[in-house]
């Protein structure tokens, strides 16, 4: 039997930074939830939502990424935002990433995850992270 190759529901948007490590590992955890998550989801439309990535730094996220942000293509795309940062888990970064991407006119999903990298690297995502994660993809879905 021959598989086929499918193209996923929802894109994964990594953050074109050269320091940015933790973003390879999120990746892979945000594709593990699509995988199992989405998995026979079909897109009526065009344009595949996404998830973006977005560090943060000092409180705000990158400024190279929010200038890549405000000239993309974002008119009428739906957009999940999943954050990393420290303790305050990307608040001031995902506030900045949602306003430049509604200003581009991206359709952004309500809920947005927030994550604590080093929680995650003592612990691992624990069980609030899966449900938010789940529940932007739910967003993404129905968008």
């Amino acid at each position: 039997m021959t598989g086929i190759a499918t193209t996923p529901p929802v894109t994964v948007i990594r953050p074109a930074l050269r320091l940015a490590p933790f973003a390879d590992e999120l990746a892979d955890w945000l594709h593990e939830g699509i995988a199992a998550h989405l998995t026979g989801t079909v897109r009526r439309t065009p344009v595949r939502p996404a998830v973006l990535i977005v560090p943060e730094y000092l409180h705000t996220a990158p400024e190279a990424l929010l200038a890549d942000l405000a000239t993309g293509r974002w008119a009428g795309r739906a957009v999940g935002l999943v954050g990393y940062a420290g303790r305050t888990r990307a608040r001031y970064a995902l506030e900045d990433a949602r306003e430049t991407l509604q200003d581009a006119g991206a359709l952004v999903v309500g809920p947005a995850v927030g994550i604590d990298v080093a929680r995650v690297r003592a612990r691992g995502f624990d069980a609030a992270d899966v449900l938010l994660r789940d529940l932007v993809l739910d967003e993404l879905a129905a968008a």
